[in-house]
């Protein structure tokens, strides 16, 4: 880990991968001190894959939402 801090190269792009699919990928690179000003909406599995590509979120089937019985009924 110490040889890739020191020798490797810097991440200076806000999503590296490209396709980065949680929250964490849709904020700036360096972070600022508060990432987000309000408590972002999160409406699928993947926010931040929606955000930065729409055309992929529209060819998506939509996530229904499951009610809090249904939640607690599961037995994983």
């Amino acid at each position: 880990m110490y040889t890739t801090w020191r020798n490797g190269t810097k991440v200076e792009v806000d999503d590296p991968w490209g396709f980065g699919g949680s929250l964490e990928w849709a904020t700036s690179c360096p972070p600022p001190r508060h990432n987000f000003t309000s408590l972002p909406r999160i409406r699928s599995e993947r926010p931040a894959l929606d955000l930065h590509h729409p055309e992929l979120a529209a060819e998506s089937p939509q996530q229904s939402p499951v009610d809090d019985a249904a939640m607690a009924t599961r037995k994983d």
